[in-house]
């Protein structure tokens, strides 16, 4: 991509390599990310730079960053408004010409772009513009795992919307969340029942030992934390299904330098659960602004008949409006897949799906291609799919015998 950019409104746009990132600019980039108007920690830098690093070294990715102009000091790195990281793509299934695609790694559960709150309209139209002035070299941008029911997503409609970019949303699905704030009766409701639910083997848990939850966030137990987490994911269906952290040097590799990049700004915390001083489940979690992102969760396969992840999410859960490194955190993202185990604790709902816009008349004919392409597919599943037998067609069988 051009690395030149635009001035609009006292904003300019510009395109930098990730590999070309200045300390100043990740400075600046992480600051963004406190004050964005919907924070990710799989947006931050401490998670994107890693997980390029060592996932994807080869992936040449660039960091659209938007600079309020004038606010800078002596020549630095001026204040950025929006980031938005990106690769190209040649052309897909879903958007079949070449367009960029908002950067997701192996282990992020959501994508997006952060604008800062306080102006995050033009710096979302300033955005837009920019890569409509790229021309048919890149016909749009393609976001997987987007928030669909937040205020990025309402402003992104109403920006394509005023510069005439056509829009498409598909494959939307439901996540698990905790508005920890507003949510304060659900969420004491949802631990009452699932502690009833969990009585049992909350007992039997307590008879074999000491049992204790506990948070650590750093200091001397930090290393600790860390080796226990990647040894207990490592140890769960994801290390015998090849898939945890451990089962490769690159994916370890990324959660060290993640974790630790993250740890020293404060925000990462690993919820523990541990019987007679040996820890048994352990969770990884991150913060971003006044968000959470709960991110992957290990156990010892030999306590699996009393739960013990599930009581450690109950202990993060019950510990989110009390807990001083937790009140802070408004919000809460389990990361979930639907069907997940946690959409039984965590009270809350978010909408995610894949969406796109364009920026060309290409790009637009494109997306109404696969857009009445899908549509065509619906209608003809729709087709033959036999009718539903009426409630009583068996008790209509049998009177007619």
């Amino acid at each position: 991509m051009t690395p030149g950019g635009i001035t609009r409104s006292g904003l300019r746009v510009r395109a930098v390599p990730l590999a070309e990132l200045r300390p100043d600019a990740i400075a600046a980039w992480s600051a963004l990310e406190e004050r964005s108007l919907e924070p990710s920690a799989y947006l931050s830098p401490h998670f994107v730079l890693p997980a390029l690093r060592y996932l994807e070294p080869e992936r040449a990715a660039t960091a659209l960053l938007v600079e309020e102009q004038g606010a800078g000091s002596s020549g630095g790195q001026p204040p950025l408004a929006g980031v938005l990281i990106v690769h190209s793509s040649p052309g897909s299934r879903r958007f079949p010409v070449p367009h960029l695609v908002a950067y997701q790694s192996a282990h992020s559960f959501q994508t997006g772009l952060l604008l800062d709150r306080t102006h995050a309209e033009e710096a979302l139209v300033a955005l837009l513009e920019y890569i409509r002035a790229r021309g048919p070299r890149c016909n749009g941008v393609q976001f997987r795992d987007l928030w669909q029911d937040g205020p990025t997503s309402e402003l992104l409609a109403g920006a394509c919307e005023r510069l005439r970019m056509h829009r498409l949303d598909w494959d939307p699905y439901e996540r698990a969340v905790v508005f920890a704030h507003a949510q304060g009766r659900e969420i004491d409701a949802s631990v009452a029942a699932a502690t009833k639910e969990q009585r049992r083997k909350i007992r039997k848990l307590g008879e074999m030992g000491e049992v204790r939850w506990s948070l650590v966030t750093g200091g001397p137990a930090w290393q600790r934390a860390v080796e226990t987490f990647l040894d207990l994911e490592h140890q769960g269906w994801r290390g015998e299904q090849g898939s945890s952290l451990r089962s490769t040097m690159a994916g370890e590799a990324f959660f060290r330098a993640m974790a630790s990049s993250f740890a020293s700004e404060g925000r990462a915390l690993f919820a523990e659960l541990s019987l007679k001083g040996q820890v048994i489940a352990s969770t990884s979690n991150f913060r971003s602004g006044r968000w959470g992102f709960a991110f992957k969760i290990g156990w010892l396969p030999a306590f699996r008949n009393v739960s013990p992840g599930l009581q450690t999410e109950l202990g993060l859960l019950r510990s989110m409006g009390t807990h001083e490194l937790l009140k802070p955190i408004e919000f809460w993202d389990s990361g979930a897949s639907e069907g997940c185990y946690l959409e039984r604790l965590w009270p809350g709902r978010r909408r995610l799906g894949q969406t796109a816009f364009a920026s060309t008349h290409l790009g637009e004919a494109a997306l109404r291609l696969v857009q009445g392409a899908r549509f065509a597919k619906r209608k003809l599943g729709a087709l033959r799919t036999p009718p539903a037998a009426p409630a009583n067609a068996a008790d209509d069988a049998s009177q007619a015998s």
